[in-house]
């Protein structure tokens, strides 16, 4: 192979590079969109938005009214208070067991009588916003019970609702 080859090939790839970048900036430049003068916008005064404070400020409000909620309870537990729920059950349905606190307590909470037998959370509470959540389990005979009972003596705002899930 002559060297006069190798620089003839190069010179080809050469202009075509060249002849193909010219094209792509020609068209490049051309389908570029035109370029249009905007008005500044002029801001229109807004009235200022009232806020209503909402009606509920306690744990209820955090928890949802669901159609297929079987037991439900809300209030405050204060040191030496448990709370027990019992709940008319099927065999091997499925439950949930939603729940909200605040306060600066926690809360121990038991599920008896589920398919995986006693089932034993521990639930820290929150001044603000509180501590929330969702327990899923199945019933393994005709009644439920939950068991709520305070692991500290801090009184804690409690909303608590077993819900059916058919």
């Amino acid at each position: 192979m002559d060297r006069t080859d190798g620089r003839l090939s190069l010179a080809v790839l050469s202009g075509a590079a060249a002849f193909v970048l010219t094209v792509g900036g020609a068209w490049w430049v051309t389908a570029a969109p035109e370029r249009v003068t905007l008005e500044p916008l002029r801001p229109e005064p807004v009235p200022p938005a009232v806020v209503e404070p909402p009606e509920r400020a306690g744990p209820e409000s955090y928890l949802p009214e669901v159609p297929n909620t079987l037991e439900r309870h809300v209030g405050r537990l204060d040191s030496g208070e448990g709370l027990h729920l019992f709940v008319e059950s099927t065999e091997d349905q499925d439950y949930l067991l939603q729940y909200v606190c605040i306060g600066n307590g926690s809360l121990r909470l038991r599920v008896r009588d589920t398919t995986q037998g006693t089932e034993m959370y521990e639930v820290d509470c929150a001044p603000f916003g509180g501590g929330s959540g969702t327990i899923r389990f199945t019933a393994a005979e005709h009644r439920l019970a939950v068991d709520v009972t305070l692991r500290e003596d801090e009184p804690v705002e409690v909303a608590m609702q077993v819900v059916a899930l058919r």
